[in-house]
């Protein structure tokens, strides 16, 4: 007879954010261009010539190359901090209180409008993000489970216990 952990919580916006940036930061293909583009533009900024007594421009010539920088570093987490927070008000679901029962035979999740199970093949990888695990399934979907959620350290150890167990890639599961 398999052992279930079972256990209620209601997502916070703050944790559905966490998740929003582990999955920006795992897209580091998509900033490698933007660095390069702009280590370019800081190795080619003594050559670039400048014509004429235009101060202006001898001015603010090196504040383009702080321009990229700003722009990975700063805008894209604003961006991503605004669209989850779209995300969040937008997807009622995402508020509600859930409880989940993890089993041998795989994850079950149930809400006020919604239910639904996923067996363990499904779920390929687990990685710690902060003080939540993630479980992250073949379509790039997770459960997020705050680890207050659980319950006390015997819990939180049987809950990884059982993770490490049924999910091949526990990257970082401490």
């Amino acid at each position: 007879m398999d052992s279930v952990i079972r256990f209620e919580f209601t997502l916070t916006f703050g944790d559905f954010l966490r998740y929003q940036y582990f999955l920006q930061s795992k897209q580091r293909r998509l900033l490698l261009p933007f660095a390069i583009l702009s280590f370019l533009c800081f190795m080619l900024m003594p050559w670039i010539p400048v014509s004429g007594h235009s101060s202006l421009r001898q001015k603010y010539r090196d504040y383009f190359v702080l321009f990229l920088p700003w722009l990975i570093f700063m805008v894209v987490p604003l961006i991503i901090r605004f669209s989850a927070k779209k995300r969040w008000n937008a997807a009622p679901n995402l508020q509600e209180p859930r409880v989940y029962e993890f089993s041998d035979a795989g994850i079950s999740v149930t809400g006020r409008s919604f239910a639904g199970s996923t067996l363990w093949n499904l779920i390929p990888r687990a990685e710690m993000a902060g003080p939540m695990i993630l479980l992250i399934g073949t379509q790039r979907e997770a459960h997020i489970v705050p680890l207050d959620a659980v319950g006390d350290s015997e819990k939180v150890e049987s809950f990884k216990s059982l993770i490490r167990r049924k999910v091949p890639d526990c990257k970082n599961l401490r």
